[in-house]
């Protein structure tokens, strides 16, 4: 590059990097809505040449920003394209790199500006630059990752930049991760400094696809092998992190009948509980040195749960009070004169950490532990009145399966008067149940089913549904499976012995875990294709006979259900 370039590039940069240093900082998690940019933005606000002089001003200077970061894109991209020779290319591209970097440092806490710096490497194809990198690496003699310490360094911005796009942007995710997949599978795994970041990098990025984007599961399987995560895992054992990553990582795409695959052990979720905490008590709710939020962690340690010894083992590291802390965030609980205090969580934590405790009620183990917890047992009571509904929801399902197990009163009279067919579903397959629903009220049956997802008093009506049911349709999937909702109320229907039939609604499920455990042997009827709906409910009603029906046509019982 000449100096004339040169000079005008750097004043371009020094100009943005002005810019955004003057501007005022506001918290991503700020609480106050009415920061001077929004209250420019708002609509009810009369436009007055003041405020539209400074909506200019801002726009001029995000134009700014724009274009600067544009131009050290632009020629990363043109670099990597004609060179192929990482060492040349770091030389070269060094400075541009450390510009781009300076921005997402310098926006760290400004929303709007860092909204722009994201959008723009992913609009200037940054993703393909890293992906050309990795590429280059798994094709050349610096496989093991061997570099001049300037020059990794700019390598590791390169992959700390786009592990923040991942974080960030669901498209970067969903366009990026073969590369990812295909560099995790041919990694060389080597206990070097270097080595240590790239597989940290490698696995956030993994991760947080996994976590952005449904679609990704499938890919993931295709590609890479549970025997991958476990090779990395026992390679880095002595590494939390990257144990940590790798457990997480594999709780996304593993069955239940897998599940001994993501048996921790205690350091794992030490670890994890440890950066949990870090991250509550942080005014933004993340963990910098490890770059994980509160919803983030608590997500990650809710899948491991699926296994019956990390509930287990959880609880015996003390998850209990952190989970209730966040789960009560707000409000202050007594015990003993002393009080807690909690900071202020939204709705996401609060939903993640009572969804938690529901998950870890299932082990009978636990159950007792809860029991004898009194705050923990005061605030599942205060949160099954919760105005947020999945709040309300996931804390009746705690207590419903820390209460139900020494026995609830069942009212079997219901069993003579006016039994009904229920249909207990979860809510992805509503479109197919009702017409299953519609088309069994015209053949006469009595049909109870929840069609308006409401949790007024969920744990009765979904207990007196079942009591009152001749027969239950259990309405088979892996997201059937993995509802605690769907999980409490089949239980409860092996419980009292009801009369059950499986029905697929999922192509190609095979039940596994509680749930194939609970199915058995039973021959099953599949609904997962439309197509052979009518021939499939002229075998159900054949197999329902005279239960739950009506001498005369009734309309259903349009109740609630757990049905999540």
């Amino acid at each position: 590059m000449d100096q004339i370039e040169k000079r005008e590039t750097d004043n371009g940069s020094d100009r943005a990097t002005e810019i955004l240093q003057r501007q005022p900082h506001k918290s991503l998690q700020s609480e106050n809505p009415e920061c001077e940019n929004e209250k420019i933005s708002d609509p009810n606000i009369p436009l007055t040449w003041e405020n539209s002089k400074e909506i200019i001003m801002r726009q001029s200077q995000n134009e700014i920003l724009r274009i600067s970061l544009q131009k050290h894109l632009r020629k990363l991209n043109n670099v990597v394209d004609k060179d192929e020779n990482l060492l040349r290319f770091c030389e070269i591209c060094r400075p541009d790199v450390d510009e781009v970097w300076k921005f997402f440092e310098v926006t760290k806490l400004q929303i709007e500006e860092r909204k722009l710096v994201v959008l723009t490497c992913v609009e200037e194809n940054f993703g393909e630059v890293v992906e050309k990198i990795l590429k280059i690496l798994r094709l050349s003699e610096h496989n093991g990752l061997q570099f001049e310490s300037h020059l990794w360094n700019c390598l590791k911005k390169i992959f700390s930049i786009s592990w923040i796009l991942s974080d960030a942007c669901e498209n970067f995710c969903h366009d990026h991760l073969s590369s990812v997949l295909v560099n995790l599978m041919k990694l060389e795994l080597k206990q070097s400094k270097h080595i240590i970041f790239y597989v940290k990098f490698s696995l956030g990025i993994l991760h947080n696809c996994l976590r952005l984007v449904n679609e990704c599961k499938d890919e993931v399987q295709n590609i890479l092998a549970l025997k991958n995560f476990e090779s990395i895992s026992s390679e880095y054992k002595d590494f939390p992190m990257i144990n940590a990553k790798a457990y997480i990582a594999m709780s996304y795409i593993i069955n239940e009948s897998e599940s001994e695959h993501i048996m921790a052990d205690s350091t794992v979720f030490t670890f994890l509980l440890d950066i949990l905490k870090t991250a509550w008590q942080s005014s933004d709710h993340m963990s910098r040195k490890y770059g994980m939020c509160v919803s983030e962690v608590l997500l990650g340690l809710n899948n491991l749960s699926i296994n019956d010894s990390n509930k287990v083992l959880l609880v015996k590291l003390g998850c209990l009070p952190l989970y209730i802390n966040i789960a009560q965030s707000g409000s202050r609980i007594c015990q003993g004169g002393s009080k807690i205090e909690s900071v202020a969580g939204n709705e996401d934590e609060v939903t993640l950490a009572v969804t938690g405790l529901w998950k870890l009620s299932f082990s009978s183990s636990n159950r007792p532990v809860m029991k004898g917890d009194k705050i923990c047992m005061e605030v599942l009571h205060q949160l099954e009145y919760s105005e947020n509904p999945s709040v309300c929801h996931a804390a009746r399902g705690a207590l419903w399966e820390l209460y139900q197990p020494d026995g609830l009163k069942i009212n079997t009279s219901l069993d003579s008067i006016r039994p009904h067919v229920m249909i207990s579903y979860q809510w992805d397959s509503q479109s197919t149940m009702i017409k299953v629903k519609d088309k069994l009220k015209i053949a006469g049956y009595k049909v109870w089913m929840d069609v308006e997802h409401m949790t007024g008093s969920t744990l009765e009506a979904m207990s007196l549904a079942v009591e009152g049911a001749a027969v239950v349709l259990i309405c088979m999937s892996e997201k059937y499976k993995n509802s605690p909702s769907c999980r409490s109320e089949a239980e409860y229907t092996y419980k009292l012995r009801k009369s059950f039939i499986p029905l697929r609604l999922q192509s190609n499920y095979n039940p596994d875990g509680w749930l194939g455990m609970l199915i058995g042997t039973r021959l099953y009827f599949d609904f997962s294709n439309e197509t052979e709906m009518d021939g499939m409910l002229a075998k159900l009603v054949k197999e329902l006979g005279t239960r739950g029906k009506t001498t005369t046509r009734q309309d259903s019982v349009d109740g609630e259900c757990f049905s999540s």
